[in-house]
């Protein structure tokens, strides 16, 4: 029997064919990966539309490396006028998922023997990323919604620290900092 998801049976077989992200196509047969937030279930049929209209264009070119103006645009007038902070167009870089802009934050700015502070728990990409960048990540404890130690937090800071992973709200407890800790 297959699991259901707001009534639809998941194929596991075609989960374990097309979902990487370290899940489903990435571990042994029989475990069931509690990772990432992979969607395990069908794409809406809406999102399904939208993308085979896409496609009947028929053209499939690159996007901008930068990502397109206008989407950097709105994601600009959304810090402008939902949060309230000015952040220009040219500096907001779109990548295809948080996982993707972990890794290559890491990888870009860490380097083999540096130090990145990594809170615990929280998920497991952050310390993935710092490893695959050749550096160490250094656990800082901050169960539940504590409040955030800062003596603890320098007491970890060393000369090989090049970078504080911060994960806001926390997951996968859910933590929010607040303006203080911040």
């Amino acid at each position: 029997m297959t699991p259901l998801f707001n009534g639809h049976h998941i194929d596991l077989s075609m989960l374990r064919k097309h979902s990487f992200n370290l899940r489903w196509a990435e571990v042994e047969a029989g475990v069931i990966p509690l990772t990432a937030a992979d969607p395990d279930f069908p794409v809406a049929m809406a999102i399904r539309e939208a993308v085979s209209s896409f496609a009947m264009n028929g053209h499939f070119h690159y996007g901008p490396a930068k990502g397109m103006l206008a989407f950097r645009e709105a994601v600009s007038n959304y810090f402008h006028y939902e949060r309230s902070v000015s952040i220009s167009p040219a500096h907001i870089l779109p990548t295809d998922s948080a996982a993707s802009a972990i890794y290559l934050i890491c990888t870009s700015l860490l380097k083999s023997g540096d130090e990145a502070i990594v809170f615990d728990p929280v998920d497991f990409l952050f310390a993935y990323s710092v490893e695959a960048a050749g550096a160490i990540p250094v656990r800082m404890p901050l169960p539940g919604h504590a409040t955030l130690d800062i003596a603890q937090l320098e007491s970890r800071i060393t000369n090989r620290t090049r970078m504080i992973c911060l994960c806001n709200p926390m997951n996968p407890t859910g933590k929010v900092f607040t303006h203080e800790e911040l």
